[in-house]
């Protein structure tokens, strides 16, 4: 579960949760790699899964918004994408190896070069 990672790596105070600032300095992270969508609202989407309005994000709702955005980062879900079974199936094994390379709660280095030189290649 990618939510996982993502909380390993920026949840700085280790509270199970990202909160609202911890989740603004990975956007801002995530923009200076140009990897963040231009036409996504980082405020609305955090407030469209912080489902209880304190701030934070709990593991499933930071996996719903990482299953929202992720697709969207690598241009799956651009208004020009078609919506075909084979997306979907790709999507899935996408979904799938980005999941296998997590499962300990990190990424190396070499596997995380394997993976952007894979995306960009689409």
């Amino acid at each position: 579960m990618m939510a996982k990672a993502v909380m390993a790596e920026r949840d700085s105070d280790g509270d199970g949760e990202l909160s609202k600032e911890e989740y603004d300095i990975m956007v801002e992270l995530t923009k200076a790699d140009g990897n963040w969508p231009g036409d996504v609202d980082a405020d609305a989407l955090f407030a469209k899964y912080d489902s209880g309005g304190e701030g934070k994000l709990d593991l499933s709702e930071t996996q719903a918004l990482i299953s929202e955005i992720v697709p969207r980062m690598v241009g799956l879900d651009s208004p020009d994408a078609e919506q075909e079974d084979t997306t979907r199936d790709s999507d899935q094994k996408e979904q799938e190896k980005l999941e296998k390379l997590y499962q300990n709660g990190y990424i190396s280095e070499e596997r995380y070069k394997r993976l952007t030189e894979d995306l960009e290649r689409r």
